[in-house]
């Protein structure tokens, strides 16, 4: 029955976006850990920029699969009062984006964060490539 077919898509569809999820919330907790630790470390908080990166304390790198888990990731950034740029925050706002775009968020940013999923590394993927690893 093709309707019982689409029924066991859609449940492993959720399933997939509760795991998604609940890893997003995972590295979530993990970002808000090590900001803790770098507020002890840094003292004055948020951290200054320096004076030729100083749009964004960090370029967020990902892989489209897995924007959901970036999302959060960037969300606990930005409740700890850093700037975060991230793709999809830019694309919400109407904005192109194009590797010249994606260089200058890399310019604009203090340091990056890049996951590191698998193939995230093969070099079809010239955004990785030729906008943030190469020109960073």
């Amino acid at each position: 029955d093709a309707r019982a077919d689409m029924g066991s898509v859609s449940a492993s569809a959720a399933a997939e976006g509760l795991i998604a999820e609940d890893e997003a919330y995972v590295q979530s907790r993990a970002v808000k850990a090590a900001v803790q630790q770098l507020q002890k470390a840094c003292g004055e908080w948020p951290p200054k920029l320096p004076a030729t990166k100083n749009k964004y304390h960090l370029f967020k790198s990902k892989d489209e699969r897995y924007r959901c888990i970036a999302a959060h990731i960037s969300s606990a950034i930005a409740r700890a009062r850093l700037k975060c740029w991230l793709t999809q925050e830019h694309k919400n706002q109407g904005q192109l984006i194009d590797i010249t775009n994606m260089q200058q968020g890399v310019d604009e940013s203090a340091s990056s964060c890049l996951s590191l999923p698998t193939g995230i590394g093969h070099a079809n993927r010239k955004w990785v490539w030729r906008a943030e690893i190469v020109h960073g």
